[in-house]
């Protein structure tokens, strides 16, 4: 009789867009459990689900950004729950993620992302294909289902046990539009690799873009943030952060200021004008070195020093975008700029109480120090 994940790949439906495309059933990720077999991939910093050997049909979500200690989690006893927590959540995103959650962020998360048409039509698909329900209480279910599970008996590979010692032989360097720093799925071609060069100064920072690559569907580009080994322990210090403490313990309002105040934290806006004609960006992705903790740095981020010549004596963020070719391939790179935009970033908003109906309260802007009024009252 066939197993649910085989009447699953009968249905032949393209799932990519709520979290499970198909790509390469191994994964030479070096958080990615011996024995594992890759079912799907995300289109997000490498995430992909797998069964493992030793496990039957439990499905585990691995996350290569994850912290260390924290890549690899259970999600569903089998491969039909899995659909069933799909079904109720709408996108692989809110299952991965659960394990740091707590109920109240992760409804939020469900009410800010919820399910698109195209990933419904996908959803209705398996479904009815499948004869599944959507499962009732998926974050209590996977909450159970982590609480109880032994981590001691996943297994990793030497990379992993050993922390990725420098000896270790890297692979070749192969860039892929349909990637990022941990892997790809598909049948492509790498990119052809083109030597940049170049080096900017924005604001404060040091910026280094090496190289880009050109893809059948488009151009990779790295976007290199060098950052002082003393900006990293400064920041480290003012928080207390440590290999032991990875800041678990701190409130939702402290994390967000820490995203703000980390040195290697980046969230870029790249614009690229190829030819005269602004190239739009398909998706993005990031992976930083710590050379605080040199032991704790992933095989990937290495292999990024290693290829582009960085000093590993300096903290670095490596920014990744893929940009889609125009409506007719761009054969010849005439001529390429670039202009480097910050994206919009969350800021803790004030304190207040409010002490009667119609009161006024005051809001200063946390940049500007702008004062602004609710005049409606609250």
């Amino acid at each position: 009789m066939a197993t649910t994940y085989e009447k699953y790949l009968n249905l032949n439906v393209d799932s990519s867009c709520i979290g499970l495309g198909r790509g390469k059933s191994e994964s030479s990720c070096f958080c990615t459990p011996k024995g594992a077999k890759v079912i799907g991939w995300t289109d997000t910093d490498g995430i992909h689900y797998c069964f493992v050997d030793g496990f039957d049909e439990m499905v585990f979500a691995v996350s290569p950004m994850n912290t260390p200690g924290y890549y690899v989690h259970p999600v569903a006893r089998d491969f039909l729950d899995f659909l069933r927590l799909l079904l109720a959540c709408g996108n692989g995103a809110a299952l991965e993620q659960v394990y740091c959650w707590d109920k109240v962020q992760f409804e939020a998360f469900l009410q800010v992302n919820p399910v698109t048409a195209e990933q419904r039509a996908v959803l209705d698909t398996i479904g009815e294909g499948l004869l599944l329900l959507p499962m009732e209480q998926p974050f209590a279910y996977i909450k159970e289902l982590q609480a109880g599970f032994d981590y001691s008996r996943i297994k990793y590979t030497e990379v992993y046990d050993k922390g990725t010692p420098a000896q270790l032989e890297l692979p070749p360097w192969q860039v892929y539009f349909d990637g990022n720093f941990w892997g790809h799925h598909g049948q492509e071609e790498a990119g052809k690799e083109i030597s940049l060069h170049k080096q900017l100064a924005w604001d404060d920072e040091a910026w280094y873009i090496p190289a880009c690559n050109s893809c059948r569907k488009g151009l990779v580009m790295d976007f290199c943030l060098q950052v002082p080994t003393e900006n990293i322990r400064s920041f480290m210090e003012r928080w207390n952060l440590s290999i032991e403490n990875d800041g678990t313990g701190f409130t939702d309002e402290q994390q967000m200021q820490i995203d703000i105040e980390n040195p290697l934290g980046t969230n870029i806006n790249p614009k690229v004008v190829l030819n005269g004609t602004l190239l739009s960006e398909s998706h993005s992705c990031c992976i930083t070195w710590n050379p605080c903790f040199p032991e704790v740095n992933s095989f990937e981020a290495r292999n990024v020093l290693q290829h582009y010549g960085l000093d590993p004596a300096y903290g670095w963020a490596i920014w990744r975008s893929a940009f889609i070719w125009t409506k007719e391939h761009e054969s010849q790179i005439k001529t390429l700029s670039i202009t480097l935009m910050e994206k919009p970033a969350a800021e803790p908003g004030p304190h207040f109480h409010v002490s009667a109906h119609g009161e006024n309260i005051e809001f200063t802007h946390p940049i500007t120090s702008t004062a602004y009024t609710d005049r409606e009252g609250i």
